[in-house]
């Protein structure tokens, strides 16, 4: 079933359709200058047969040494059949166009990739017919852009990247110069598009809230401000917000105690200081009204 990361994942090359030349430059794949690449027909589906295949997306690319069809795949974990996919694509468009057929398979994670990196044999086994080899792009081999100019320089690309990189623990250092960017692109949809984009890509992993949180801080005017980015930095507020009632609310339990001669260790005051639960410390508050020891508000033991 597709999903927000697995189609935004291929889908970013129909935006920008230069992009996978760019990506196969920086990974020094050989590929001839284009001139124009428009979006093609994703459908590989035989009129004789009741299976529908497609292919994620499906690139057009006229160059100086004629035209190419570039197939694009996201995966996101090993599939068999799509070992046989990746052989019947380009057997089907290069028959159907008389054109050379490029798979490029886009994975986010170091499993995937060394799966998808092995060659897909049919025939027999000292002498195949076919030898199906994508082109992976993922974490070993898409450099990282870590620094704002190159993400103003292709603001694609680095959303691409976020996007490869999801997975990695050090996705800080990417997200971060892409929001700092964010003001200096110029460009209203640029700068919306780049927030949404990575948002929804990066759905289901620890990055998306890495990003939203980073987003809620940088210094960016309504017009450029995506709603999800909007909304990213009221719930930044509201979390605030409600650590600073929080913290209110815990001195008073603390004063409370204190002029009721109750005893609180240092490790129990710690504990209630550190609380940024506003329900929690509104509880806390009634019973200390109560209470004759302060490990029964906490539940800790006094030392």
């Amino acid at each position: 079933m597709p999903n927000p990361p697995h189609e935004l994942l291929h889908g970013i090359f129909r935006e920008d359709t230069e992009l996978f030349s760019r990506i196969l430059n920086v990974m020094e794949v050989p590929f001839p200058k284009t001139t124009t690449t428009t979006v093609g027909n994703v459908d590989v589906t035989e009129t004789r047969s009741v299976l529908a295949r497609f292919v994620d997306t499906v690139l057009e690319a006229r160059t100086e040494d004629g035209t190419f069809l570039i197939a694009i795949e996201a995966q996101n974990e090993p599939d068999e059949k799509k070992l046989r996919n990746w052989a019947y694509y380009p057997a089907y468009l290069h028959e159907r166009r008389g054109c050379p057929v490029v798979v490029i398979v886009v994975c986010r994670d170091m499993k995937t990739v060394e799966w998808a990196l092995n060659p897909y044999h049919i025939g027999l086994p000292h002498h195949p017919t076919l030898v199906s080899r994508p082109i992976v792009v993922g974490p070993h081999n898409l450099p990282r852009i870590t620094d704002s100019a190159q993400v103003v320089a292709d603001p694609y690309a680095a959303a691409l990247c976020a996007l490869v990189y999801a997975h990695d623990p050090e996705i800080g250092g990417i997200l971060e110069p892409i929001a700092a960017s964010l003001p200096k692109l110029g460009n209203e949809h640029s700068s919306k598009f780049l927030m949404d984009y990575i948002d929804r890509g990066l759905q289901g992993t620890a990055a998306q809230e890495i990003w939203r949180k980073t987003l809620s801080i940088i210094p960016l005017t309504g017009k450029y401000r995506s709603e999800m980015a909007m909304e990213s930095r009221a719930e930044g507020l509201a979390e605030g917000l409600a650590e600073g009632l929080a913290g209110g609310t815990t001195k008073a339990v603390l004063r409370i105690l204190d002029r009721r001669g109750i005893t609180v260790s240092a490790e129990i005051r710690a504990h209630i200081t550190a609380c940024a639960d506003i329900d929690l410390a509104e509880t806390w508050l009634d019973e200390a009204l109560d209470i004759t020891s302060a490990d029964e508000l906490t539940g800790l033991t006094e030392n």
